[in-house]
């Protein structure tokens, strides 16, 4: 499957924006209306870490890569995307990197 990667800079983050398809057809105007909703609602929170986050569009669903900082982090970008309109559904692939996972546990 083909790829096609598009970088995004919005005031204080920089974001990717991946889309796969066999034909690497051009996005649709209603998925970069959706993502530009994503992207809002994403920029309006300072406490997210996205430096390391490729948004993945599929239809209506988005899939989310790379790393981030905490679990919590984690959680705040897929919930926040899953409530913006048009969103159908989120993969979650974000990784936390193990030494943090591990010094969570450790500190329980």
């Amino acid at each position: 499957m083909a790829t096609t990667r598009l970088a995004l800079t919005l005031q204080r983050k920089r974001f990717v924006l991946t889309q796969s398809h066999p034909f690497q057809r051009p996005l649709e105007r209603d998925e970069w209306a959706l993502l530009a909703r994503v992207h809002r609602e994403l920029d309006m929170d300072p406490r997210l870490n996205l430096d390391d986050v490729d948004i993945e569009i599929q239809g209506q669903t988005l899939v989310l890569r790379g790393s981030v900082p905490s679990e919590l982090t984690r959680s705040r970008i897929a919930h926040t995307v899953a409530l913006v309109e048009g969103v159908e559904g989120v993969d979650n692939q974000l990784a936390v990197p193990r030494a943090i996972v591990a010094g969570a546990e450790l500190a329980r």
